[in-house]
């Protein structure tokens, strides 16, 4: 199985759209995002029929309704989720306190971590088990360009991909 992450899209409809759009190309079964999508009709770009559809909430989401327009083609899951998909166990959180990332990196109890927040991709293997940050929109100490992971549950190897 391919999980498609990504995260702070922050508004940012055309990244959104690349995103969907590289997702879609590489068949990902499952895509999820770890948060900083910031209005609803920016989350609604990921509603397709191409694949299934989690997020978590950022610190940038704020009070819009996410979950509601989320929970209509996905799942919302709040500020954590726990998922089992393929038979990996997965802790996804959106890495505003680095405290949290770092206990779970740690966790017997799960296979790999999604994050985001930093807006800087790459995999941490530093802990127990791998810390996956897909990136998200340029921001200053950021990445220069937005990017997306695909995960492969046989092996937990990571792509990562420009949008």
């Amino acid at each position: 199985m391919h999980i498609g992450v990504v995260a702070d899209t922050h508004d940012d409809r055309a990244v959104a759209t690349r995103a969907v759009e590289l997702f879609t190309d590489a068949g990902v079964d499952v895509v999820i995002h770890c948060g900083d999508i910031i209005a609803p009709i920016t989350a609604g770009l990921f509603e397709t029929d191409a694949f299934a559809f989690h997020a978590i909430r950022g610190n940038n989401d704020g009070a819009w309704p996410l979950a509601s327009v989320i929970d209509a083609f996905g799942t919302f899951h709040g500020g954590f989720a726990r998922l089992e998909l393929d038979g990996v166990r997965i802790g996804v959180t959106h890495g505003t306190h680095e405290a949290r990332v770092d206990a779970l990196a740690m966790s017997d109890g799960l296979d790999c971590v999604l994050r985001g927040h930093t807006h800087r991709h790459g995999t941490d293997t530093s802990g127990h088990i791998p810390v996956i940050n897909p990136g998200g929109v340029p921001i200053p100490g950021g990445d220069d360009t937005a990017h997306i992971a695909i995960v492969d549950t046989a092996d937990l190897s990571v792509r990562y991909r420009s949008c």
